[in-house]
């Protein structure tokens, strides 16, 4: 009988082991299905585009002011006013300025506008977009917030298309020769030699002076 009794508790006890690893190895496999969700780059995308863009391309800072401020003084400047996911010589600044269109190509057009009291012909590229340096210049996004890659490039990628559709494509109408523009957009520096012939304007709003 009493070895009966023993037998019946091990029974139990192995029973209750059993239930209790079937219980935890489901809610385990639960959290493991919720944290591999697919991350959603185009909602992540639009979220910023949507609450967050506007304040950064309010706050955007002259390129002339940029220009001249790493001038006095270049450690300060790209400090304060750049941005770069990882560390080297490239930054990435939101910079405005108001200019007139002298030319307008298939791929991108030509803005001339006041830098250091001279006029200045600058590149606005309307169809190679690279996501990564508005996504970068906005300063949104912190590195540290994301476990790979792949997820900051689709991020970089969404934000391409949203440009496309809702700035570029609206204002081609209006991109004519003369017509005079306020301009945001994003811009890749380097540090080490900042050449303005050379530099890519990427961007985010285009307005029309009437």
């Amino acid at each position: 009988m009493k070895a009966n009794t023993i037998k019946n508790s091990i029974l139990l006890i192995l029973l209750f082991i059993t239930c209790y690893n079937a219980v935890y190895f489901k809610k385990l496999n639960a959290i493991t299905k919720e944290g591999g969700q697919k991350f959603d780059a185009n909602a992540y995308a639009a979220s910023l585009w949507n609450t967050k863009m506007p304040g950064v391309i309010d706050a955007a800072i002259g390129l002339d002011e940029l220009l001249q401020s790493i001038k006095s003084d270049a450690d300060q400047a790209f400090e304060k006013n750049t941005h770069a996911l990882a560390i080297g010589n490239y930054r990435y600044a939101m910079v405005k300025m108001t200019g007139t269109v002298v030319a307008v190509h298939e791929d991108d057009f030509i803005i001339e506008t006041d830098i250091a009291g001279s006029k200045k012909q600058l590149l606005v590229t309307t169809e190679f977009i690279y996501g990564s340096a508005i996504r970068d210049a906005s300063g949104l996004i912190d590195v540290k917030d994301f476990t790979n890659a792949s997820d900051l490039n689709s991020i970089a990628e969404a934000l391409n298309v949203t440009v496309k559709k809702t700035v570029i494509e609206p204002a081609r109408k209006n991109l004519v020769t003369g017509v005079k523009l306020n301009l945001v957009a994003a811009v890749e520096l380097n540090k080490e030699n900042i050449v303005l012939d050379q530099l890519v304007l990427l961007p985010v709003q285009i307005n029309p002076i009437s």
